[in-house]
């Protein structure tokens, strides 16, 4: 992963953004006390460091070559650990969209979650996960070829974890937007006007 950690470390700026909607870059040098936050709905991975997190009683750690995805924005406190401005953390995140998640649940046939997932969970990135994270990271280095490519490495890496071990908590965050776009919509059995006699009265009603 040296490339990805250059390119991060390169990139990465005071407010997390990068001109790539919804990729976030984070460089943090020093680890100091867990601090409160709220998730967001995101996937964080980590190319370099650790951090730990605590949600209520339950506590997550994750470090370089892992990923964190959260589908429901909790508090949670967390700190990184064993860093330093030689050795400092290195993270990219992509923030989970409903409507994204439910348009790959709607065209493709994914199980369905068995019960209801958690909303937080540490899985090791895949090979493939890695790679497609690094060309998203690249992305970074060439604007002209980041406006029509970066959607696509971004719904890869959304399959990837969709499809994943922790695909269902994934799965989860779209769900509810894929029933809604499928199910039939009520009638609530009123008496429609057609648009050509409303325009009619409307306009006789206008006259002075």
């Amino acid at each position: 992963m040296d490339e990805l950690r250059a390119l991060l470390a390169k990139h990465a700026r005071p407010d997390l953004t990068t001109p790539i909607e919804d990729v976030l870059v984070s460089k943090t040098t020093v680890g100091g006390p867990s601090a409160p936050s709220m998730t967001g709905t995101i996937l964080a991975f980590v190319a370099q460091g650790r951090k730990r997190i605590a949600l209520g009683d339950r506590v997550y750690d994750y470090r370089a070559g892992q990923y964190l995805v959260a589908s429901i924005d909790m508090p949670i406190t967390g700190n990184y650990v064993g860093i330093s401005p030689s050795e400092p953390a290195l993270g990219i995140g992509l923030v989970l969209r409903p409507h994204q998640v439910a348009e790959l649940l709607l065209s493709n046939d994914l199980p369905k979650a068995n019960g209801t997932p958690q909303g937080l969970a540490v899985s090791d990135a895949t090979p493939e996960l890695i790679d497609a994270v690094t060309r998203l990271a690249r992305l970074l280095e060439n604007p002209r070829d980041a406006r029509p490519l970066a959607p696509l490495i971004k719904q890869e890496i959304l399959w990837r974890v969709m499809t994943g071990e922790q695909g269902a908590v994934v799965r989860d965050l779209g769900s509810r937007t894929a029933a809604s776009a499928t199910s039939p919509k009520p009638s609530d059995g009123s008496v429609r006007t057609s648009p050509s006699r409303s325009r009619s009265r409307t306009s006789r009603g206008s006259r002075a």
